[in-house]
């Protein structure tokens, strides 16, 4: 929450012993480090294991499609956010590239869907298709490429490059955690669920200070 991320994306599965209150964590690399704790919480219960039984299983018919692109052209422009009002590519989300050092304005591109297992399983709903429906949308939103020349029969109009997309990878995350039941080790965090004070939560104003 401090932004103090010690693994950054390198984490591939998490193991929770609780009796030692400890977490094993699997980086790639097949590198594995060790954390003692007093108090974990979690807010996604994908890739960990050691958990108890759930209360109850949550089941969605559709999971969050999360399609990262870098965008080759047309990187440049005063968009955060572009929403289409559909399933499929439902939000554009534009963030500063990381690609690119220094401070600069080129955005990369991350593709926001919500399908079903047999719609994931369908080209027509591929980390292609997302592209292209991804560059219709830019365009409809007069995103352009770099310039390119000025127009032969208008020298006052510029020319510009086509805009030009890269898939970079595909994530699929569930929709919603399963339920289960604290322990003393263990808080499970929902969107729904306001986290009451306590000496924890206050350990960490510390470091992110107080929001009032």
């Amino acid at each position: 929450m401090a932004g103090k991320v010690p693994f950054s994306d390198k984490v591939i599965s998490i193991r929770i012993l609780e009796d030692e209150k400890r977490l094993k964590v699997y980086t790639k690399g097949e590198k594995m480090v060790q954390l003692e704790c007093e108090k974990i919480f979690i807010f996604d219960d994908e890739n960990i294991e050691g958990l108890p039984i759930p209360k109850s299983v949550k089941k969605s018919p559709k999971k969050m499609v999360l399609d990262w692109v870098n965008v080759r052209a047309g990187m440049t422009h005063d968009y955060q956010t572009i929403e289409t009002g559909d399933e499929f590519a439902n939000e554009l989300v534009f963030y500063k590239s990381p690609r690119i050092d220094g401070d600069h304005e080129y955005k990369d591109l991350a593709i926001i869907s919500f399908l079903t297992d047999e719609q994931i399983k369908d080209h027509s709903y591929s980390d292609l298709m997302a592209l292209y429906k991804a560059k219709d949308v830019m365009k409809s939103h007069g995103i352009k490429g770099p310039r390119n020349g000025r127009d032969m029969n208008n020298p006052e109009k510029y020319k510009y490059y086509s805009i030009k997309l890269e898939s970079d990878r595909r994530q699929i995350k569930k929709l919603h955690m399963d339920e289960y039941v604290d322990t003393d080790f263990i808080s499970f965090q929902t969107t729904d669920t306001q986290i009451p004070p306590n000496k924890y939560i206050s350990k960490m104003h510390k470091y992110i200070g107080d929001r009032e």
